[in-house]
């Protein structure tokens, strides 16, 4: 039997200790195994004061349930936000608004995806900030907490089938991950076209696409640069309950292509998507729904500029009782100043033809009047501090919202300001 001398702490013995934890300790911490650690010391192998120094660099390994998992992934999200909103109304004898001033806490995502190998995966994702009280809350029930809830199977160069709750392709910004967006929030016309239309108090927004509750195919093809994607979903958005139970179904499909051009990169593509019963008049009769939503994304050197326009039918979508064809546009141009810092604007136009939106509606926390307007544009400035990344990201910018041609007696306009910071941390 050979021994093993005592000796001061060194890199070698280092890597021996983690070699004899993991052959007795297998899935177990080796750090956080006392009894290990003791037999060490008892034998001489290591001082106490070495083993002391081990335990306080322990590591936890999360072991599945399931023998079938080959990998377990945790991610989180987190954003700290503050929000400074103003809105000056213009009709006569308007009322005084008072302005929104918050800290909150806007996300708190954790997520945990499974591989189970052979192209099999599944993902859940929580928001822990989205709960009674908050922010996204409305005042029409429980909204969903969840952000993912999923399986799906990759089947080796044809694409992957997905089944359960998760984004459909409809909208560029909305379909950009909050973590990868570089202003603090959504436009005006993303939130009309994809926001949660059933508050409880507005049935104004749209509800086209955002997260949904059926089956979803992303494809592959033997051109790299094309991808295209269809799903089947419930008619409307599942962000209040996972069923929909209104009897409607909606269906979707993509296609996008990315090329050059000289010095140019693009990405074109277009989405579409059509709702059986996906939308409802104030009097809860629910509507069908059509949209359509070509894009286009254009970089060269430090220079990129994502730009859509969106367009929906909505039956009987205003409140006389005929259809509504609103639309829109977000042109998005954005610099990048070195590795840390990006300047960015936004332009967002919207036309809702007849069917309204509040204030509050476009301008995410804005103090509102009940008064819906028929269109409205905003611009926004800001930038990026990339601390390490996107990992840890500062985002702050002010938007200035004009909403126009109020649908009541004294018509008038009314002005929104909107500054905003944001702290980001992704894990």
């Amino acid at each position: 039997m050979r021994y093993i001398t005592k000796m001061n702490f060194s890199g070698k013995k280092f890597a021996g200790l983690l070699a004899f934890a993991a052959l007795f300790g297998g899935a177990a911490v080796f750090a956080q195994d006392k009894a290990t650690l003791d037999l060490l010391v008892k034998k001489g192998v290591i001082t106490q004061e070495e083993a002391e120094a081990v335990a306080k660099q322990s590591v936890l390994i999360v072991g599945p349930k399931e023998k079938a998992v080959k990998k377990l992934t945790i991610s989180g999200r987190i954003h700290t936000q503050f929000d400074y909103i103003s809105v000056d109304d213009q009709r006569d004898n308007a009322p005084h608004l008072e302005t929104t001033q918050q800290f909150m806490i806007r996300r708190a995502f954790v997520g945990i995806a499974a591989d189970l190998g052979g192209g099999v995966k599944g993902e859940v994702e929580m928001d822990f900030a989205a709960g009674t009280g908050s922010t996204v809350q409305g005042t029409g029930g429980t909204r969903n907490l969840f952000s993912k809830v999923y399986a799906s199977k990759y089947f080796t160069d044809i694409g992957t089938l997905k089944a359960g709750y998760d984004k459909v392709n409809f909208g560029q910004e909305e379909n950009t991950s909050s973590a990868r967006m570089p202003v603090v929030e959504r436009s005006l016309a993303t939130y009309f076209f994809t926001g949660d239309f059933n508050d409880g108090s507005s049935y104004r927004r749209l509800g086209m696409g955002n997260r949904r509750t059926g089956v979803f195919w992303h494809g592959q093809t033997n051109e790299k640069n094309f991808t295209y994607s269809a799903a089947v979903t419930n008619g409307q958005q599942s962000v209040r309950s996972f069923g929909a139970g209104n009897g409607g179904m909606s269906y979707w499909f993509s296609a996008a292509y990315t090329g050059k051009l000289e010095n140019w990169d693009y990405h074109a593509g277009l989405n579409m998507g059509y709702s059986q019963n996906g939308n409802s008049a104030a009097n809860d009769t629910m509507r069908d729904m059509w949209g359509i939503n070509p894009y286009l994304t254009v970089k060269s050197g430090r220079f990129q500029m994502p730009a859509e326009f969106l367009l929906a039918s909505v039956q009987k979508g205003r409140e006389d009782g005929s259809d509504a064809v609103p639309w829109g546009v977000n042109v998005t141009p954005r610099y990048t100043l070195c590795d840390e810092f990006d300047v960015v604007a936004r332009f967002s136009y919207l036309d809702t033809n007849g069917r309204g939106l509040r204030i509050s509606d476009g301008v995410r926390n804005a103090p509102s009047p009940a008064v819906n307007y028929d269109r409205a544009y905003a611009v926004y400035l800001g930038f990026n501090w990339y601390i390490i990344g996107d990992a840890l990201k500062l985002t702050m910018g002010y938007e200035y919202a004009r909403f126009m041609d109020a649908l009541v007696l004294g018509k008038g306009d009314a002005n929104a300001h909107a500054l905003r910071a944001r702290v980001q941390l992704l894990f």
